[in-house]
């Protein structure tokens, strides 16, 4: 009895050591969860309250390193943050460093997904160390006996991990060590949510810091007048710039009404502007006037922006002004200028534009309109002054403008072309060509030189019919005597019996000296100095004469013959010439055609005048015979002479008559116009 009551004894003796040993590792256990929550209250240092945890963790259960990892999947990378060594481990070694995320994937993945703890061992190694290698690194290279790895706070493809090697020997985990640690990992999850309002609170104010030095800065050095108002429009502040535009210190200005320095005259305006920003909780900018003086205003561009707070109460405004009066100045200046310079191109007399390198008309006058026969409406900002050049003459041009981007000293300011209007008229011009300083703009002027072109051309003509005249009247009968006295020795000759078997080479001589006198006679008709008979004739009479003539030989060449006369003003005319004239026009005409074609003649008055015009439907007349057109024995006949338009235009220049041509390939129309009595 008495031996059973001394082993009921020790065992009491041994639960109570037992009770003691848990309730020693319980207050223990407590008192590092209070050491840890003490140094998350009173540190602000987040290196120094991650190290100390990371102490008092690894002291606390008595291990040879305490780590704390950062494992992100997104940078891929296993990144050491603290590290504790337990000082009474000898050669315990530091390892903490930044490892690629391959090295533990196995493990980190199990952690991730499972969100468990994992342990492995010297001499029985984690089955995720070893399928992904890491065994080897951690019981082999750093010789660790045991490890347990401790994932906690959890975030988007990321987690921390409490890490704990035991290096001097094997040991295993209690179930009171592992709950300690899930304790002490929840507090580091506050840890480190402190850390991270820390850090973003440091962030923040040294941010605010930077923006508010930045502001001063900004507002101290600023040219433009900024001005901080209250719910009251009462100024609560003005930046030093104010001194310096207006004359008034901002120490001065401070405590006055903003509306006290708007000119009365535009206060509407200003209000309007406060009205539109409050309605729209945007800003308005709007120009107006501060009145300094009685006798000195100061224009400004203002930017109005309504300052609201959380329940969207007006708290203040900001105006933020600039001194614009040298700008309206200049602006007024300007207006005045361009209406000068607007007058002077648009009354230059002249087709004018002005346009960019892409050679689009920007700016064109009312003489250009007339000229293209295109409104500005239709033109600016549309066309290219090049859609006027006729085709033939687009690619020298094109060559002028690649020229003048390149060299431009080099191109030419000032040459000729065809200019093609709206009407598909085409007008001879001469472009004027000059660069607007400062600019990439040109300005162009496009002079009608068309009427000078036909007069130069006109002049030629009658330059060139003047010298065959004169040598038609001096060698003229010189010519005729001697083929006079050849064909009465030809024809005494025919009738001689003994050359009768001549008489037929006789007549052919006879019938070419005929042709032959017959050309003189109308080369002498060119004779600048030719007597003519004029009198009172009316245009319609001769035509009306000649209408048979001309019916039947149109006829007879298998063409169509149309009249067309309107009551026309009496003219001095030479009936014979005209007639002559009228023939040879007709015959060109109906020469001209193909069987089937019509020839028209058509007289009308104009402007006072009469106007004879004969049309043909022809194939027109070849664009390099135009300018030699009246030149004698000029000719595209095979039997023809080359003097029927050489008479044609001397009769012309006799009656004092234009002639004017128009032709293309639908046919050619010859127009003369003739002086009224």
């Amino acid at each position: 009895m008495k031996d059973q009551d001394i082993t009921e004894h020790k065992k009491l003796q041994a639960a109570l050591s037992q009770q003691k040993k848990r309730l020693e590792e319980q207050l223990h256990f407590s008192n590092a969860l209070n050491r840890i929550a003490e140094t998350i209250i009173h540190n602000e240092d987040t290196h120094k309250i991650l190290d100390d945890m990371a102490a008092i963790i690894g002291e606390t259960i008595a291990v040879d390193r305490s780590l704390i990892y950062d494992i992100d999947f997104k940078q891929h990378q296993v990144k050491g943050i603290s590290e504790w060594l337990n000082p009474s481990t000898d050669g315990i070694t530091a390892t903490k460093d930044t490892y690629n995320l391959d090295v533990f994937i196995d493990a980190s993945t199990y952690m991730l997904e499972q969100r468990k703890w994992t342990e492995s061992h010297v001499d029985d190694i984690s089955p995720y160390a070893a399928n992904d290698g890491s065994g080897e690194l951690l019981h082999g290279v750093m010789e660790i006996k045991s490890g347990l790895w401790f994932p906690f706070a959890f975030r988007n493809q990321a987690y921390y991990c409490l890490v704990f090697n035991q290096v001097s020997y094997r040991r295993g985990w209690r179930e009171e060590e592992i709950n300690f640690i899930h304790a002490a990992a929840t507090q580091m999850e506050i840890a480190i949510q402190k850390i991270s309002i820390q850090n973003d609170q440091r962030h923040a104010e040294k941010a605010l810091r930077k923006n508010e030095e930045r502001l001063r800065i900004i507002t101290d050095n600023m040219l433009d007048m900024l001005y901080l108002i209250d719910e009251n429009f009462i100024i609560k502040y003005a930046s030093p710039s104010c001194a310096h535009c207006i004359g008034i210190k901002p120490s001065e200005l401070t405590g006055r009404s903003i509306f006290e320095l708007v000119h009365p005259e535009d206060m509407p305006v200003v209000l309007d502007s406060v009205n539109h920003a409050i309605k729209n909780n945007s800003g308005s900018k709007k120009a107006f006037r501060f009145q300094l003086s009685s006798t000195h205003d100061l224009w400004v561009e203002s930017t109005i922006k309504i300052l609201l707070d959380a329940n969207g109460s007006i708290t203040g405004t900001v105006l933020c002004s600039r001194d614009i009066s040298e700008r309206k100045q200049a602006a007024e200046a300007l207006k005045k200028s361009e209406s000068l310079y607007r007058t002077i191109f648009e009354n230059t007399g002249t087709a004018t534009s002005i346009a960019g390198l892409d050679t689009i008309l920007s700016l064109v006058n009312t003489e250009f309109e007339k000229l293209s026969g295109y409104t500005k409406k239709e033109l600016e900002g549309i066309k290219s002054w090049t859609s006027f050049v006729l085709k033939s003459d687009l690619q020298r041009l094109n060559n002028y403008h690649h020229l003048r981007m390149l060299s431009p000293h080099k191109a030419p300011d000032k040459f000729e072309f065809r200019f093609v209007n709206k009407a598909g008229e085409v007008r001879n011009v001469l472009m004027t060509l000059a660069q607007i300083p400062g600019t990439l703009m040109h300005l162009s002027s496009f002079l009608d030189i068309t009427e000078i072109k036909h007069f130069q051309q006109e002049m030629s003509r009658l330059e060139r019919l003047n010298l065959v005249g004169q040598m038609a009247a001096g060698i003229g009968h010189e010519v005729r005597n001697p083929m006079t006295t050849v064909r009465g020795f030809l024809q005494m000759f025919r009738v001689k019996p003994h050359l009768a078997i001549y008489k037929n080479h006789f007549d052919l001589m006879i019938d070419e000296l005929d042709r032959a006198n017959s050309i003189i006679t109308q080369f002498l008709s060119l004779a600048k100095d030719k007597p003519v008979d004029k009198k009172i004739h009316n245009l319609n009479s001769i035509v009306e004469m000649l209408y048979p003539l001309i019916e039947a030989d149109a006829y007879k060449s298998g063409m169509g013959f149309n009249l067309q006369l309107q009551e026309i003003p009496d003219s001095l005319l030479d009936e014979k010439e005209i007639r002559q004239l009228i023939l040879n026009l007709t015959r060109n005409g109906i020469e001209a055609m193909s069987p089937g074609g019509t020839l028209t003649i058509r007289t009308f008055a104009q402007m006072g005048k009469a106007v004879l015009a004969v049309q043909d439907q022809g194939t027109g007349i070849p664009a390099h015979l135009m300018e030699k057109l009246g030149t004698p024995f000029l000719t595209t006949k095979d039997e023809g002479t080359g003097l029927g338009l050489s008479v044609c235009y001397s009769i012309a220049t006799r009656h004092n008559a234009t002639v004017d041509v128009k032709t293309g390939p639908e046919g050619t129309t010859f127009r003369l116009e003739f002086n009224s009595q």
